[in-house]
């Protein structure tokens, strides 16, 4: 080295430094590969993606209308656990859970069987929920048994008719219904089945109480149609949680969709990429002719139909002070789950564009369609008009030939009670005005008397005048 030149020096320097330059270049690289590694690991699978089935609103949702997805009385599940809103319901459930185990003849043997089942869900639970679950096993196990004997206890209280201080406050229950119907307030509807499966034996000894989760859960929530299904008609189908046992309870397509030459039903028409909705409003709809008529007999809100002559025929909707929220989380949890069909969207699409006026609320109220006894129908319009405010919509649109057919018809002149009815609309409309505007106080109407008996009384005088 010291008999090298200068320059040999400063050659050998920089081999050097660039060796360190290049070893350096290596490890991070390295390290990147690692991370891209774990990061990979991460991922959920195809397979993992068909278990999701609980999200956190998107915040496009959530900014229309805040309150409408977090709950305000009662957290279920890890997502809102310590939310300071539901803190003043944390101790009351363990109270809750402690009544639950006590249906049982050994509560303590019971609580260990029922832990023993939980806690070798872990994996299958995590899965549901589409956001990272930061709490361990055990912390969740403990949400799992806590907010499912709560769940069941809360449904058995209602179901049997045992006195409750929670049940008994119509603004607790109220918050407890909207709460438990939160899709990001859920844990998977394996859990209660699970739990009520493994009490059932011991409490059917000492209550009459039902064989499934679903018809408890269906006999707590206020429905939203009259002719709703009950939970032995469910009992070969798996819900998810129970937002989902109420979108398949009341939001399911008919079973044999039909299209005939006096008729048409509601079917998904995939086919169908037009606008969503009717191209008239309810009061536009009755002018040209059409008959809205109540389905009485239908078990699904989806089962609305038009056939001949002109009837629009729809079940009827009990609107409650819930009934916003639900409609709002029950669309969300359609705009998240993969491959899922858009039926409420597409029924909160079809009734949106029939009821643009207060005018149109009360008509479908009249004809018994829509039930909200404690709202009147510009306060309807304020909770609804923003319902689909940020949603997405596919073109899968479920009542599109329905609402093709009613096009079809508003549009042909060839119908001759269409016609009837436009003119005597016409009739009724022009009267109306006329009233308005030349009888709209008492002196108004005397004065047109007066006209008239002047009228008749020279028209007599001409008359008799003319034959003498």
């Amino acid at each position: 080295m010291s008999g090298m030149s200068e320059s040999d020096k400063e050659v050998q320097l920089a081999k050097q430094e660039g060796g360190k330059k290049e070893l350096k270049e290596v490890k991070e690289k390295g390290k990147l590969m690692d991370e891209m590694r774990v990061k990979l690991g991460l991922v959920k699978e195809e397979e993992e993606l068909k278990h999701l089935c609980i999200y956190n609103v998107p915040s496009k949702l959530r900014k229309v209308k805040l309150d409408a997805y977090s709950p305000r009385f009662v957290s279920i599940g890890p997502i809102h656990r310590k939310s300071l809103l539901v803190a003043a319901m944390r101790e009351p459930k363990w109270s809750y859970m402690l009544n639950f185990l006590t249906r049982t003849e050994n509560p303590i043997a019971c609580l260990e069987k029922l832990t023993n089942t939980v806690y070798g869900l872990d994996r299958k639970v995590r899965r549901c929920y589409a956001e990272e679950i930061k709490p361990n096993k055990n912390e969740l196990t403990e949400i799992m048994l806590l907010d499912g004997c709560f769940i069941l206890q809360l449904f058995l209280l209602n179901f049997l008719g045992e006195p409750d201080p929670i049940l008994q406050n119509a603004w607790k229950k109220a918050s407890l219904s909207q709460d438990l119907a939160l899709l990001e307030n859920q844990i998977p509807f394996f859990i209660l089945e699970e739990l009520y499966a493994t009490v059932l034996p011991l409490v059917s000894k000492k209550c009459n109480s039902p064989s499934s989760v679903a018809s408890l859960a269906l006999k707590f929530f206020q429905p939203l149609s009259p002719k709703s299904r009950e939970g032995d008609q469910l009992v070969d189908i798996k819900f998810k949680h129970l937002l989902d046992l109420l979108h398949q309870s009341y939001f399911f397509p008919a079973e044999h969709a039909i299209t005939m030459d006096n008729g048409c039903r509601s079917e998904p028409d995939p086919e169908n990429t037009k606008k969503w909705g009717f191209n008239y409003c309810a009061s536009e709809l009755k002018e040209s002719g059409i008959v809205f008529r109540t389905n009485e007999s239908a078990e699904s809100l989806l089962h609305i139909s038009f056939t001949d002559p002109a009837v629009l025929s729809i079940p009827r909707l009990s609107i409650n002070e819930t009934t916003n929220s639900l409609f709002r989380n029950l669309i969300a949890y359609e705009q998240c789950s993969l491959g899922s069909k858009h039926f409420v969207t597409s029924y909160a699409v079809l009734m949106t564009s029939l009821i643009r006026s207060a005018s149109d609320s009360k008509l479908l109220r009249a004809e018994g369609i829509i039930k909200h006894s404690r709202l009147d129908d510009k306060e309807y319009l304020v909770q609804f008009q923003s319902i689909l405010d940020e949603v997405v919509v596919k073109d899968d649109f479920y009542f599109g030939q329905v609402c093709d057919k009613v096009t079809e018809y508003c549009k042909s002149w060839c119908n001759w009670r269409k016609l009837q009815v436009f003119l005597k609309a016409r009739f009724l409309r022009d009267m109306k005005q006329l009233y308005s505007t030349y009888f709209s106080s008492t002196w108004s109407i005397i004065s047109f008397l007066g006209a008239v008996v002047l009228v008749i009384l020279t028209y007599l005088q001409t008359y008799y005048t003319m034959k003498a």
